[in-house]
């Protein structure tokens, strides 16, 4: 063993216990900063699921709020319902085309239900995604959210105003958005 360590290190004659010493130095150093780094490792119930529960999963729930005639096609609650979606979902979200929003500058205004991710969120789904979609400790979820209908059904509160129109208006599947102009 001696002459593999006289030959590893050209020469230099090292006691044993100073290489014994280095490998533990070494060893308790990548120790620490493994668990450093696990520990500030993002997961889906410190980190993904609070971003999801804030601008995902109004729709992307059972019976999910129906906008525009569209119900998501999955539910998104939990981690056993995302994580086979995680690669579409760093996709969607890096793309900007989840949560969909298409108010834009030109709207000049915030609204109550506004679904957009900072940059900030993009990133935490896209580092959780390419990190290998790690769970985390259950414990760190925080608890699930709850959805409550009005008393007429409404989803995000009484509307001040409904109008209705004197004759049924037909919208065909393929319209993105219409807007009609009748007379009253």
């Amino acid at each position: 063993m001696q002459q593999e360590i006289d030959l590893l290190f050209g020469g230099f004659i090292m006691q044993r216990h100073f290489i014994r010493g280095l490998a533990a130095a070494i060893a308790l150093f990548a120790g620490s900063a493994a668990h450093a780094a696990a520990s500030e490792r993002v997961t889906f119930t410190k980190d993904v699921l609070p971003i999801l529960q804030e601008n995902c999963i109004d729709c992307h729930r059972a019976n999910g709020t129906n906008l525009t005639g569209m119900i998501a096609p999955m539910s998104l609650t939990n981690y056993a319902e995302v994580r086979p979606w995680s690669k579409a979902i760093k996709r969607a979200v890096a793309d900007r085309v989840m949560p969909p929003w298409h108010a834009s500058d030109i709207t000049h205004g915030v609204f109550k239900n506004e679904r957009t991710l900072t940059q900030e969120q993009i990133d935490t789904i896209v580092e959780w995604v390419d990190t290998g979609a790690v769970r985390g400790n259950p414990a760190d979820a925080p608890d699930p959210r709850s959805f409550e209908r009005s008393a007429g059904g409404w989803t995000i509160g009484e509307p001040d105003l409904i109008v209705g129109l004197l004759e049924p208006y037909w919208v065909a599947d393929d319209v993105v958005d219409i807007q009609p102009r009748k007379s009253f």
